[in-house]
């Protein structure tokens, strides 16, 4: 029964993530199907069958990039209890690394387009977590499957979401019902971003030149503003409700990470409700060491939406690397200051 739920929702997901213009092709869908019968029907670690799945995808996906991950990952498990060893591997591995080929070969596309910065990003933000974890004594030390799953599970190279070792190293249990529950969800998200494209496609943002969005009225302008918003949101949170699907289909219940954050009632209750995994990853890397609200509590808030604009938001990590320049990081640490 387990192993029928995770494939109509994964051959469903096929259908629905395609409309939110994701990267899904049949082979990458019938990896994904194959890894979850794998990690019910076969008598090993779960987190065997669910790296192994991963690197199935991640090999569909971008297979010079998983010649570099593998390798990479398997330096940091191996460096994961000396500190100052681990932190420089990543930064200067995850980092400085790929960001100087791509400005030294900039003009020699072949030699950078291979790299995921979003998988590279997804490395740096939960190798972080899982320091922090480790050193508040909350976790036993990882067994190499177990480490794998936190960066290479099937639903990374689709959509790496920010999850640390207390969300994924528990014992996998398929439920029909939250699976049913993650393709309503999803499909509906779909359906909307659809309708908007069809009945509203000329009053979104994005297909309007910037003449075209200088000439409206100040009415139509915040229309254009608000619908643009409202699919933003939608992608945002659809494109997360996938990588979920993947792992309910595994056998990994968890909690979609937006909260209809739309109808948030003041800004502190949308933070709550957007996106829940980054949230908790930069409130254990950086509100909570800094004191939480015991300890200068105003300014640990600052901090902390301050982290958000410079390692998620800015380009820096997890964009296309050093692209979005001054103009960018001006603008993300201006907004997320005024949200703080």
């Amino acid at each position: 029964m387990q192993v029928a739920a995770s494939t109509l929702a994964l051959a469903a997901l096929h259908v629905i993530a395609n409309q939110l213009g994701m990267p899904f092709n049949l082979t990458i869908t019938l990896s994904l199907i194959i890894g979850a019968w794998l990690v019910r029907l076969v008598p090993v670690s779960p987190y065997w069958m669910m790296t192994l799945a991963g690197l199935i995808v991640l090999y569909n996906w971008k297979p010079k990039f998983m010649a570099f991950e593998v390798p990479f990952l398997a330096v940091l498990y191996l460096l994961r209890n000396r500190l100052w060893a681990f932190a420089a591997t990543l930064v200067g591995v995850g980092i400085i690394a790929p960001k100087a080929l791509h400005r030294v070969a900039l003009s020699s596309p072949h030699m950078w387009t291979w790299i995921s910065e979003s998988a590279l990003g997804h490395i740096l933000l939960v190798g972080l977590l899982y320091i922090f974890e480790k050193r508040r004594g909350r976790l036993p030390d990882a067994s190499y499957p177990q480490w794998m799953t936190l960066f290479a599970a099937p639903s990374n190279p689709l959509n790496p979401i920010n999850l640390g070792p207390l969300d994924l190293w528990r014992p996998p249990s398929v439920s029909w019902l939250r699976l049913a529950e993650s393709v309503t969800l999803l499909a509906s998200k779909a359906a909307a971003i659809t309708a908007l494209d069809r009945f509203f496609g000329k009053q979104l943002a994005a297909n309007l030149s910037y003449a075209e969005l200088a000439a409206l009225s100040w009415p139509a302008l915040w229309l254009s503003v608000l619908l643009s918003y409202v699919k933003l949101a939608l992608y945002l949170s659809g494109t997360a409700d996938v990588a979920i699907l993947i792992l309910r289909a595994y056998g990994w219940p968890l909690a979609h990470p937006f909260r209809w954050a739309l109808v948030a009632w003041n800004p502190v209750e949308l933070w709550r409700r957007w996106s829940i995994y980054n949230r908790k990853l930069l409130l254990k890397c950086f509100y909570f060491p800094l004191g939480g609200g015991n300890k200068r509590r105003y300014l640990n808030v600052m901090i902390t939406f301050w982290a958000s604009a410079l390692l998620l938001h800015t380009g820096f990590v997890g964009s296309v690397f050093w692209m979005v320049g001054e103009a960018g990081v001006r603008d993300q640490i201006v907004y997320f200051t005024l949200q703080g």
